[in-house]
């Protein structure tokens, strides 16, 4: 339990203690369902952080192509961007807006990122 809080650590061991002996467990089951739930727990802030990231990367690939761009319309792009789960594609679509001298081109790039993904996902 060490990637926890002295806080969540007692929330978890709290919660497992308050029902064990209700369920008539044993301290084995009881370490098994704080262990449980400490990895479900852990699972979900991974989880939250990823999304994060992800949220975070659209938003600014999205921000640099407006100002880059300003009269353009990016919604296009951003249905694009959405579509796309995975962060280190996003982050390099990220560098590619960066680098993009017109927003077709940028669009073009995002298009080709879609077909490779796609071609990895039916491998």
């Amino acid at each position: 339990m060490s990637d926890f809080s002295v806080g969540e650590r007692a929330d978890l061991e709290r919660i497992v203690s308050e029902h064990h002996e209700a369920l008539n467990l044993t301290q084995q089951e009881v370490t098994l369902m704080q262990s449980m739930a400490e990895h479900y727990l852990q699972q979900g802030i991974e989880q939250g952080i990823e999304q994060g990231t992800r949220d975070t990367t659209i938003r600014n690939t999205l921000a640099l192509l407006r100002s880059k761009f300003s009269g353009e319309t990016v919604n296009e792009i951003a249905r694009g961007l959405q579509r796309i789960n995975d962060v280190k594609q996003l982050e390099q679509l990220l560098l590619a807006a960066a680098q993009a001298q017109n927003l077709d081109a940028f669009k073009q790039i995002l298009i080709e990122q879609g077909r490779e993904q796609g071609a990895r996902d039916h491998d």
